[in-house]
Order: structure tokens, then sequence, then C-alpha cells
């Protein structure tokens, strides 16, 4: 009789079941695949234009824009400082004079998508159109704060979003991503 702990050399050895190695060859191949996509996204070989980049008719379009914003924006650089209003109806009133001359700017920007030298195709006319949209919004939502802040010192600035993304974002990004870097909203609302 075998003691405990002894060795039994009479009992046959167990050897386990071979497992199934398929699921090793996945999971490597999951994880080889994946750093490929990685590697190739990285890499300079990767599409990096962003959708919103306006196509061949872009050069026309950006030498009428940039002046028309280099001057709205010297122009708004020239208002008086929001530090330098003495309350909040005069802060508002320069608010309201900022926005008038945006508001002039987006016209103008607007009027150069039917200039004869600009060749916009229709994608490229349909996103500048959203973009012209999103500026008019966002003087809208400037309006109002100006109005707010007339009878509450307190009130705040509330930026509409469109796809999550702020307005001012929007037309910042469309403007840097097209080098139209004049064309960038202002912060001159503080």
């Amino acid at each position: 009789m075998a003691r405990y702990g002894s060795m039994n050399t009479d009992s046959p050895t167990r050897t386990p079941a071979p497992r199934p190695m398929i699921g090793k060859y996945i999971i490597r191949a999951i994880v080889v695949l994946s750093l490929l996509v990685w590697g190739y996204a990285f890499s300079p070989f990767a599409d990096r234009v962003a959708p919103d980049t306006l196509g061949a008719g872009v050069l026309p379009f950006r030498e009428l824009v940039e002046p028309i914003c280099t001057s709205t924006m010297t122009s708004l650089d020239a208002l008086p400082n929001a530090l330098d209003a003495s309350d909040s109806v005069e802060r508002s009133g320069q608010i309201k004079n900022a926005n008038d001359l945006l508001l002039d700017m987006v016209d103008r920007l607007e009027a150069q998508l039917d200039a004869p030298s600009v060749t916009l195709n229709q994608r490229d006319r349909g996103i500048t159109a959203e973009w012209i949209t999103d500026w008019r919004n966002y003087i809208a939502d400037r309006d109002d704060f100006a109005s707010r802040m007339s009878d509450d010192p307190n009130a705040q600035l509330f930026i509409g979003a469109v796809g999550g993304e702020r307005l001012e974002r929007r037309i910042t990004r469309f403007a840097n991503t097209n080098r139209i870097y004049s064309c960038v909203t202002p912060s001159d609302v503080g």
C-alpha cells in the first residue's frame, strides 16, 4: 500500500488534452491587423485632407476674402476694449458695434461666392455656404448676448453648436483649414 505523498508508479499518467491552436492564431491576427491599421494611419501614405478642405477653386476665393476679413479685424481692434466700458450698457453697445462690422464682413464674404473669378464646385460652394451660415448664427448669438447684457450685467454669452462643435470653433477650423487666417472668429467679447 502506498503511503500518502509517495510516488505510485503503477497508476496511469494523465496528459492534458491538446488545446485548440486556432484561438491563438485569431488573436494574433487581430493584433497584427490592428497594428498595421494604426501604422498606416500615422504613416505619410495616409490621406490627411480635412473634410472641409476646399478644392482647386479655393485660391481665387481666398484671395478675395482674405482682405475683407483683414480689414474687418483691423476695424474691430480699433474699437474700445471691453475693460474700458464704464458699465454693461456701454459694453453692450460696443458688442453691437462690433457685430455690425462682422455682419457687413459676412455679407461681403457671401457676395464673393458669385465673383467671376471664383470657381468653387458644388460641394465647395455648399461647405462655404455652411461656413457663412455659421457666421450669421454666431453673430446672432453675440447680438442676443449684447441685448441681455444691457439689462443684466451678469449675462453670459451662449454660443450655438452644430454637430456638437461650437460655432466659433467650426468657423475658425474652416478658416484655418483653407488658410483664410484672418477670417477666424474674434475674441473681443471677453
